[in-house]
């Protein structure tokens, strides 16, 4: 019984009074506006005289109770009773533990939290205005006082971002995230929802900025964990990790991420790529087909050519030149360093059963009738693969 009884002592020791220490002596940063007043600052000090008695009575309880080592026996009702009164400071203090742990921005005093919104508000605002220093300037001073507030993390990391700072974007994202997976450690229900959003958002950040740093391998590591964690807000990871892959000549990997990633034309021109260099000439030409149909700009872009009219098909941002710019502007190096790419690419683009059934199905797309100018080969029929299937056997 001695040994249960010292093992809830040093129980008591070990958590409650390192707890207590530790909120007493972690740097208060909320003084910077609480102590603006005489009575606030009173208020405080007189806290602070509490927790200093409430300390200095756990110490000298935790000495008592180390005595106890010395002790042979205890009266059976000594017994009873001290049990009992330690039971209890174990409940509560394990009570309190878990508030000091789940202690957040939500238990600000009023004029703490006004301080906070007020400057996470003139924040986003310049950011809005794409003022970024100024931006920039607010998120530090909330991060200085709310050091982990995952939202001036992670608004602080995007406004390094905007300015191009990607070591810096990278760095405050990195803070984001191990904020982040400190409070998710010790949150549930609706507040670790929010709190789990807010992390993979510093994930995606800092995955983002490792890109721009020329640090792929990272960033493709964190690219998978995001598509594998949420596969439905964060499927296109898989594209961007897909990528990472292919410009490392790991082209299994990069054909294996780019089958999960969401089918959009950035994905079929990539895809096209890597079974060109594999030798797939003819699933290379099918995804050529349908990407062409899904947006032209792109090989417009790659071959250096003019600006081509959009197909009526192509349908909202993905089928935009500016789309076509930003994934020319991605993987023109890749297209640029694989020999034969951009021939193959030409040859497909511009030949006349390509561009007969591009502008068949953009007149089926219209519901307007447009016959045939031209007949298949009697080997295919008029569909992407056999067109697909056409080209490749001329293309040895």
């Amino acid at each position: 019984m001695i040994c249960v009884l010292i093992v809830m002592g040093s129980f008591i020791r070990e958590t409650v009074g390192r707890k207590a220490t530790n909120l007493l002596t972690r740097p208060d940063t909320s003084q910077r506006v609480t102590l603006q007043d005489s009575g606030t600052r009173g208020l405080v000090f007189s806290r602070v005289m509490r927790m200093d008695a409430l300390l200095e009575l756990l110490d000298q309880t935790t000495r008592a109770l180390d005595e106890l080592e010395s002790k042979q026996s205890l009266e059976s009702g000594q017994r009873r009773r001290l049990r009992d009164l330690l039971e209890t400071i174990a409940t509560r203090s394990t009570g309190l533990i878990e508030r000091l742990e789940n202690f957040d921005e939500a238990e600000l005093p009023p004029n703490r939290r006004k301080y906070r919104d007020e400057l996470l508000e003139e924040g986003l605002s310049a950011l809005a205005r794409n003022q970024f220093e100024t931006a920039r300037q607010h998120f530090e001073e909330g991060v200085e006082a709310f050091p982990d507030d995952l939202e001036f993390l992670n608004h602080l990391g995007l406004a390094c971002w905007e300015e191009e700072a990607y070591r810096e974007a990278a760095r405050w994202y990195g803070r984001a995230m191990e904020a982040g997976l400190s409070d998710l450690s010790t949150r549930s229900g609706n507040r670790c929802d929010a709190l789990s959003s807010a992390y993979l958002r510093a994930m995606e950040g800092r995955a983002l900025s490792l890109k721009r740093l020329g640090r792929e391998s990272k960033a493709a590591t964190l690219f998978e964990t995001l598509a594998t964690r949420e596969p439905q807000e964060y499927a296109g990871c898989h594209y961007l990790a897909g990528e990472i892959h292919h410009k490392q000549d790991d082209l299994d990997e990069a054909l294996e991420a780019y089958e999960r990633a969401p089918e959009e034309p950035a994905v079929l021109y990539n895809t096209a790529l890597a079974e060109f260099e594999l030798g797939h000439l003819e699933h290379a030409a099918a995804d050529l087909i349908r990407a062409f149909e899904a947006n032209p700009h792109i090989a417009s872009l790659l071959l250096e050519g003019e600006t081509v009219e959009a197909l009526s098909g192509c349908g909202g941002y993905v089928g935009s030149a500016t789309y076509a710019e930003e994934v020319v502007d991605s993987s023109q190096r890749l297209w640029g360093e694989t020999d034969g790419a951009q021939t193959f690419l030409d040859r497909c683009f511009r030949h006349p059963l390509v561009s007969e059934y591009l502008h068949t199905a953009d007149a089926a797309s219209d519901e307007s009738p447009s016959p045939p100018q031209m007949s298949l080969p009697d080997t295919a029929d008029n569909c992407v693969h056999g067109i697909a299937a056409y080209l490749a056997e001329r293309m040895d």
